[in-house]
């Protein structure tokens, strides 16, 4: 299994350059990869940031949620991230929206 790499999933996910995009896409297509949490977090940041690609926040949740539930990915402690999320649920606006 490959520790799977940001840059990889931001150039699938946002396919802003053809042949890194499709470079991409082949590489999750046909490698087994986990992804780690650290990763995912950098991936969130980088798809929703004004310094990234500022993408609005339920675009940036589908992308994540399709890359976790491709067939190759393994999320680094899947359940316990998840249930994280699901408590994290109710207080994510006040998250989002807090000044920096």
């Amino acid at each position: 299994m490959i520790v799977v790499d940001t840059n990889i999933l931001v150039r699938y996910a946002v396919k802003d350059d053809r042949r890194q995009a499709t470079a991409a896409t082949e590489f999750l297509k046909n490698n087994p990869c986990l992804l780690l949490k650290t990763v995912l977090l950098e991936l969130a940041w980088v798809l929703s940031s004004a310094s990234g690609y500022n993408l609005a926040r339920d675009v940036v949740v589908e992308r994540l949620r399709h890359i976790c539930g491709l067939p190759t990915i393994t999320v680094e402690n899947g359940a316990s991230l998840r249930g994280l999320c699901i408590a994290l649920a109710p207080v994510w606006d006040l998250f989002h929206f807090m000044p920096r």
